[in-house]
């Protein structure tokens, strides 16, 4: 069984302050798991190491290949760790990254552009005043 959960906290430029704004949980995608077969079998050598964001409100559904809305840029994961069977990936939207647009969605993705997860939340829109974090965590556990 495969979960996981979006959290996206910002941080003012000028103070340092941090402020959780979202804690959401995701929705897994097929291809989630048809990357997990071509890894254990050694199929595919694109691995989990982007976020997308946008501004869709559209629930997501298991057999997505895009976000709904997507806005740039695709970031690349600034850090992955792991503990237990949890993977947890970072992301940031920097000062100049995605002002103005009221971001409600994001995908977690492939190197080669494979959505496996995403998920909607509240809109929030990004200034210039405030970098944005995320932190997907994905948990891989037996049933």
């Amino acid at each position: 069984m495969t979960t996981g959960q979006l959290t996206i906290f910002s941080r003012h430029v000028r103070t340092g302050k941090r402020q959780v704004l979202v804690r959401t949980k995701n929705l897994i995608l097929n291809q989630m798991y048809q990357q997990f077969v071509a890894l254990m079998g050694g199929g595919t050598t694109s691995y989990i190491n982007r976020m997308q964001f946008g501004t869709g409100t559209s629930s997501p559904t298991v057999d997505q290949t895009q976000l709904q809305r997507a806005i740039t840029p695709v970031k690349t994961i600034d850090s992955a760790t792991v503990n237990d069977t949890i993977v947890t990936f970072r992301a940031y939207l920097l000062q100049n990254e995605g002002n103005g647009f009221p971001i409600s969605e994001a995908a977690l993705m492939t190197a080669d552009g494979l959505i496996v997860a995403r998920t909607t939340f509240a809109a929030r829109t990004k200034t210039t005043d405030y970098q944005f974090g995320f932190e997907w965590a994905v948990n891989v556990k037996a049933v």
